[in-house]
């Protein structure tokens, strides 16, 4: 786990059963959310892109959030807007139901994509950070079989 999540553990262990495992967690900024017939970017309207994503599975708290991974679920946290500090958990989304989680690098900025078993897709940047890829290889460890 990077130096970020370590700091905030007690936060994000909080809501975590005790034979469940935090494998990832960081700070992102919902960028976009894409369904089967379309997708929200809007930038000028926030709380659209919240309603679209909730809409379709995501149980986002905000633009601004906290994606945790864990060996069962993917938790999404509050998170205070300008420094990212986390809050408490506002959703989960179990593994069974993520498709995949991968990050890709589009010019010079990172995105990460969750597609859910519904085919609906919420995307994401990082608040600070490029740590998007400790996401992506945490829910291929929790996900690939032994």
């Amino acid at each position: 786990m990077n130096a970020w999540a370590r700091r905030h553990a007690e936060t994000l262990r909080a809501p975590i059963e005790d034979d469940e495992t935090l494998l990832a967690a960081d700070r992102v900024v919902m960028t976009a959310v894409t369904r089967e017939d379309a997708t929200t970017t809007d930038r000028g309207n926030r709380g659209k892109r919240i309603e679209a994503a909730r809409a379709v599975g995501f149980p986002v708290p905000g633009p601004v959030f906290v994606i945790g991974i864990t060996d069962r679920r993917l938790l999404l946290f509050r998170a205070s807007t300008w420094l990212g500090r986390a809050g408490p958990l506002e959703g989960e989304i179990p593994l069974e139901n993520v498709a995949t989680v991968r990050a890709v690098r589009r010019l010079r900025s990172d995105r990460l994509a969750i597609l859910l078993e519904n085919r609906s897709m919420l995307v994401v940047q990082p608040l600070w950070r490029r740590r998007l890829r400790e996401l992506q290889a945490a829910f291929e460890s929790a996900t690939t079989p032994d």
